[in-house]
């Protein structure tokens, strides 16, 4: 979660969480195979 007193472009939010959605994802596939 970013703090409080920084702001980001919801762009910006919105491809970061993407990146570590798919990452995130990557990861357990990894772990489960």
């Amino acid at each position: 979660m970013p703090q409080a007193h920084l702001w980001y472009p919801p762009e910006d939010v919105s491809k970061a969480l993407q990146l570590f959605l798919a990452c995130g994802k990557n990861l357990t596939r990894s772990l489960t195979y």
